[in-house]
């Protein structure tokens, strides 16, 4: 969880963003996914994984650290809707077996 001057500091970080990237920070925090702010906006999911990257960068030069200590983990995933590779890995293996198991039954 993140402590409370974490979260004043993103908000401070956010508010510096160009008018575009705070337009995205503030739907990803709204706990939009990628597809949906792109669709919110009406621009491509790769356009929007772009300027996430710009975010990041931005970011990293404004003092946060990206690395795997659990905080930062939380920080992707508030901030920049990201979610651990773990947890991707996991559902792609769990609709692998769905579709496996579907072809038996059928």
């Amino acid at each position: 969880m993140l402590h409370i001057l974490d979260i004043l500091a993103v908000r401070e970080a956010v508010a510096l963003q160009p008018p575009r990237l705070r337009v995205i920070c503030e739907l990803l925090m709204q706990g939009l996914t990628q597809e949906q702010v792109a669709e919110e906006l009406g621009c491509a999911q790769c356009t929007v994984s772009r300027k996430i990257g710009a975010i990041r960068k931005s970011f990293i030069k404004m003092g946060f650290e990206w690395t795997k200590r659990r905080v930062s983990r939380d920080l992707r995933r508030r901030v920049l809707g990201r979610k651990s590779r773990r947890n991707r890995a996991l559902r792609r293996r769990a609709a692998a077996n769905r579709k496996k198991n579907a072809k038996r039954t059928a």
